[in-house]
């Protein structure tokens, strides 16, 4: 699975990078600044060819502001925090709404859903789709070249329209199983021979639509929309941890125009489900060979009906954006470069996907000391004086596979302590780039800021 991964992802960068714009060197002197600022005697080079492959990172990734808090509402709690779902979602049902609360009324957009209610409707919604196992099927849009390349998957029904799913990319990894990797994905009906391309799915009048312009074989159609892919804002996850979906829900184009980028046959694990076979999942990231042992990637995503995850903005997640924690010692660590302030998982590349790191097994809470909280209040955890043996992994992994341009030679590339940013292991913990704090369950979730990750020109 990791190899074809790693293909589909090399094969998906270089097909981006060739529809991305050039970027000015001073976007990329703004972005890399402050690395700049922390090499103290070290070199540091900007590439405008390297922001390509920045956009096809960022086509991944899903980036949005802060919202103001909202009350969380419990979600039916999953059975297990340990599950591996088959790797196609069942048919979806139409049951009756919770008591109490009222899943009807016009089936009209609304600019504001209370949590409650887009739970009952979830469970019961009035736009009348039915999600059924995707089945792959011949292109309806053999004619144009791009399209053409897309992989077409049948996923439901809405009355008499039959619903599409394409995806850019797919790669089979064992029989009856499918792994779709996404430049884009997006939605379609087809009834009485019109295809329509579904521009809104959203019930939400504030939520993302699709940027990509009208595509001149297909209707585009922003009035139909869909219940079951109107998530709440706010779900409470076990433990306590709660994630919100506001970030990524709203952000233009993304994902609502283009429904997720991981699909099936990808290692999930079930944290809540929502109804209409919505889901809030941890999905694991396919591991790095020569990563550090014991630490798994992972991400935090919703899984749409019919299979598709979107991963959670950074704003959504408590501690995905370390400018948003608040230190005990009053230093503030925001950074003028909302990228550098990303949380990234330190047992990951910077080319890679992801947020944070579990430790699968071990982790040591005496290691580790109070240090913030987050904007939801939870606390925020660094290396503990003295217990810098994790830290100390993560500083190796992430110097030994730092690489970048030679101002001074561009035949001899930097490499290792003179291409990463941190001089060393005590100067990473001081800065407070490296951080642990309580996820889901049990789970132990470390995070480190951006800027700390191991620096390469082609993602940096």
């Amino acid at each position: 699975m990791a190899g074809d991964l790693e293909d589909l992802m090399a094969r998906a960068a270089v097909d981006v990078e060739a529809s991305v714009a050039p970027v000015p060197t001073e976007t990329l002197s703004r972005l890399r600044g402050v690395v700049r600022r922390r090499r103290l005697r070290r070199h540091a080079v900007e590439s405008v060819g390297a922001l390509a492959v920045v956009g096809a990172v960022a086509v991944a990734a899903v980036l949005g502001g802060q919202h103001d808090p909202l009350p969380a509402v419990d979600p039916t709690p999953a059975p297990t925090v340990s599950v591996t779902p088959s790797p196609t979602p069942s048919p979806t049902s139409t049951p009756s709404p919770s008591p109490g609360v009222e899943a009807a009324g016009p089936v009209v957009r609304e600019a504001e859903i209370a949590d409650a209610t887009v739970l009952a409707r979830l469970s019961a919604p009035r736009t009348g789709e039915v999600w059924t196992t995707p089945q792959r099927v011949d292109p309806l849009l053999a004619a144009r070249p791009r399209e053409a390349a897309d992989d077409w998957y049948l996923v439901g029904h809405r009355g008499a329209a039959d619903i599409y799913a394409t995806t850019g990319s797919t790669a089979s990894l064992t029989e009856g199983e499918i792994f779709l990797y996404r430049l884009h994905v997006a939605l379609y009906e087809h009834e009485a021979g019109v295809l329509r391309r579904i521009v809104c799915p959203s019930a939400r009048t504030g939520d993302a639509c699709s940027p990509r312009a009208p595509d001149p074989a297909v209707e585009d159609d922003s009035a139909t929309f869909y219940d079951t892919l109107t998530p709440p804002r706010t779900v409470r996850l076990p433990g306590g941890y709660t994630v919100r979906t506001g970030a990524t829900w709203t952000t233009d184009g993304e994902p609502m125009g283009d429904m997720g980028w991981v699909v099936l046959g990808h290692d999930v694990r079930l944290l809540a489900d929502l109804g209409g076979g919505l889901q809030v999942v941890e999905r694991t990231v396919p591991a790095d060979p020569e990563a550090p042992e014991g630490l798994r990637t992972v991400q935090f995503a919703l899984r749409l009906p019919y299979g598709a995850l979107v991963d959670l903005a950074q704003a959504d997640v408590p501690g995905g954006d370390s400018a948003t924690i608040t230190w005990d010692d009053g230093v503030s660590r925001a950074d003028d470069s909302p990228w550098d302030s990303r949380t990234a998982p330190p047992g990951g590349r910077s080319c890679g996907s992801g947020m944070f790191s579990a430790q699968t097994a071990g982790f040591d809470p005496s290691a580790w000391t109070p240090a913030g909280r987050t904007s939801d209040g939870r606390t925020v955890y660094t290396p503990a004086p003295g217990r810098l043996e994790l830290a100390t992994v993560v500083f190796d992994w992430q110097e030994k596979n730092s690489r970048t341009l030679n101002p001074d030679d561009a035949l001899n590339g930097l490499e290792g302590a003179d291409a990463y940013p941190f001089d060393s292991v005590e100067q990473l913990v001081a800065e407070r780039a490296l951080f642990a704090l309580q996820g889901p369950g049990d789970e132990w979730l470390l995070g480190l800021r951006n800027d700390a990750m191991n620096t390469v020109f082609e993602c940096a």
